[in-house]
């Protein structure tokens, strides 16, 4: 199974207001799904809630896996494409 990750950089409303209508997440998919990948991780800071709703509205789960990425505790979601 192929796997393209990226890490969410979430932290400013600027970019959670970029992200809101969910398109850039589905234009994604579309692109990687094209190119033979199965399923997509995300990072996500563990204290930003809003992020981790946001990427659950757009189909992603809590894998149980997390990591430290620049000072941050990140939550790793998943999901098929």
């Amino acid at each position: 199974m192929n796997a393209f990750s990226f890490v969410n950089k979430c932290v400013s409303n600027g970019y959670n207001k970029i992200m809101a209508a969910g398109e850039p997440v589905a234009d994604v998919r579309a692109a990687m799904h094209s190119q033979g990948f199965d399923f997509l991780t995300v990072g996500v800071p563990k204290e930003n809630t809003e992020a981790i709703d946001f990427w659950e509205k757009q189909g992603f789960a809590i894998s149980g896996k997390e990591m430290e990425w620049n000072g941050f505790d990140v939550v790793i979601m998943e999901r098929t494409i």
